[in-house]
């Protein structure tokens, strides 16, 4: 049908409910969307209008309109080729540049670069590329994909039960803070910025400070216990030395050369996989050499240098 994309139960997936199967499918779209879709006939099965709760049976036809599943286009090169640092046991971790977006409806976003180059390699659609965790649009760095649901799921509770270690860096403002931060926050969705509230969810995140000029800004390490939106960003920012260009969060300085800030989600450590890293972006180095900083960035406590940006 023409505007709408459609996909046939498979035998493996006979039994589930339409929710869950579109979850799975979708997983990055909003579940209240999903519901929605589903509500105005929108998605429908066989050609009919569906419940949620309806079970499916092998051979079933989803039919689902074009936009909201841009990511399964037939047009294979609309998407640019993920820059692939592992591939793992039905796993990939992924570099993801700072300013894509994890996930959106139409434009470039890394699940649909990462689904096309699924599709060029004749992957099953049966379980599309999902990603076992978030990085904020600004924020580069290492991005973890399943291939197949056991892979997913192996890592998707490993993240859940704090099993991975997952190690930023960021160019802070103002004199480090050293250790932990401890404060609880809450996610407000209409302005999307967290905020530090009693009533929020328990946040953790560690601060290592690893250089720092005689003026000017901060690298740090930073690791992130706890899993919340925009933890490092709202932490920095609880304790006075927010990252570096992040306007939403307070900063009042600029990255030379342009907007945005530095945050690179570096490394995953899991003991069963072993340590992965993302390479450094190319804007860092720029950035450092503007302000004669040591290149590559020093990664241990102790580094610390004179000197750099006034």
């Amino acid at each position: 049908m023409k505007g709408m994309w459609e996909f046939t139960v498979p035998e493996d997936q006979a039994g589930r409910t339409l929710i869950s199967l579109l979850k799975r499918l979708l997983k990055t779209m909003p579940l209240t969307a999903l519901h929605k879709n589903i509500r105005k006939g929108r998605i429908r099965v066989n050609g009919q209008k569906a419940l949620p709760s309806q079970k499916l049976k092998a051979g079933d036809r989803i039919l689902l309109p074009e936009p909201p599943v841009a990511l399964w286009k037939e047009n294979r090169g609309s998407f640019p080729p993920p820059s692939i640092v592992v591939e793992g046991d039905g796993w990939i971790a992924v570099a993801k540049p700072a300013g894509l977006p994890l996930f959106h409806p139409e434009g470039d976003h890394l699940v649909g670069r990462v689904a096309a180059w699924a599709r060029e390699m004749g992957l099953s659609l049966t379980f599309p590329p999902s990603p076992a965790h978030r990085l904020d649009r600004e924020t580069s760095g290492l991005v973890i994909f399943g291939l197949t649901r056991e892979a997913t799921d192996f890592w998707t509770r490993a993240f859940r039960e704090g099993k991975v270690t997952k190690i930023y860096f960021g160019v802070a403002e103002g004199i480090p803070f050293s250790g932990e931060i401890r404060l609880p926050l809450l996610h407000l969705r209409d302005i999307q910025k967290s905020v530090v509230d009693p009533s929020g969810k328990e946040a953790i995140t560690r601060i290592i400070p690893i250089y720092r000029g005689s003026a000017g800004p901060s690298l740090l390490k930073i690791l992130p216990l706890t899993g919340r939106t925009h933890q490092i960003r709202a932490h920095l920012a609880a304790v006075g030395t927010p990252l570096l260009g992040d306007d939403r969060y307070g900063s009042r300085g600029r990255l030379p050369g342009g907007k945005g800030f530095l945050l690179h989600a570096r490394s995953l450590f899991h003991p069963e996989v072993g340590l992965l890293q993302a390479p450094w972006p190319s804007r860092w180095r720029e950035v450092f050499r503007r302000w004669s900083w040591p290149w590559p960035p020093p990664e241990e406590e102790g580094a610390k240098t004179d000197g750099g940006p006034a």
